[in-house]
């Protein structure tokens, strides 16, 4: 009972330094969470179905990763988010329909 308090209660997720390559799967489970921090790490994809918890999401922070792609399919179900960071990727290709679905983007 305490993991699924706990998993509910979560807000922020910081995964800055963990040397993470892929995101894979979702944060399923993690109703409440508004901030994710993958700063720093070696992420190189980003699965369509990574941000299926995205209706509360707010601030997604991917800077100083290795992505070189920013696609719809990533994307898509952000639509809450008010702040996103690509800074210091390798981006070559930015799909044109990749932010449609952000009405409330800020940066």
């Amino acid at each position: 009972m305490r993991a699924i308090f706990i998993l509910y209660m979560t807000k922020a997720l910081f995964l800055d330094k963990a040397f993470a390559s892929n995101i894979y799967g979702s944060f399923t489970g993690l109703v409440n969470l508004t901030n994710i921090f993958a700063k720093n790490n070696v992420i190189t994809k980003i699965s369509g179905t990574a941000f299926d918890v995205a209706n509360t999401i707010s601030l997604v922070d991917l800077s100083e990763n290795s992505l070189t792609k920013i696609t719809q399919e990533m994307l898509h179900k952000l639509k809450v988010v008010t702040e996103l960071n690509f800074s210091s990727n390798a981006i070559y290709s930015v799909e044109t329909s990749a932010f449609t679905n952000m009405d409330k983007i800020a940066k």
